[in-house]
């Protein structure tokens, strides 16, 4: 049940969300065992790829880049369980939403590479 209720909160502390759910979502994950932790961190990978795939057309993780690459820092950051910090300042933690912004993320890198090609 802790996998899925995990999702079901953001990351950040909400005053309208109870003391018990900021509780475990800040200390559950740290408590929970290794191989729950394994798992979780298996089913965030899996569900990102998915939506990965739905949006930007990516069948694996080696195609977002290096891991210096911003896009896959997202990836790596969601899929340990934290939360990723999006270009506005918002925390996301769900796997269409930091998906979105690898997308962002990437056509960024892409417009600046293209204006840097152009001018030099």
């Amino acid at each position: 049940m802790a996998l899925h209720f995990y999702h079901l909160f953001p990351g950040d502390k909400d005053p309208m969300i109870s003391q018990f759910a900021q509780d475990f979502i800040y200390k559950g994950v740290a408590h929970l065992e290794n191989k729950d932790f394994k798992q979780l961190q298996l089913q965030r990978k899996n569900d990102l790829l998915k939506c990965l795939n739905e949006y930007m057309n990516v069948k694996s993780y080696e195609e977002l880049g290096p891991s210096t690459n911003p896009c896959q820092r997202a990836a790596i950051d969601f899929i340990n369980c934290g939360t990723t910090t999006s270009l506005f300042g918002y925390k996301i933690n769900t796997p269409s939403s930091v998906a979105v912004l690898i997308r962002l993320k990437r056509n960024i890198l892409k417009d600046k590479e293209k204006r840097e090609a152009a001018c030099c």
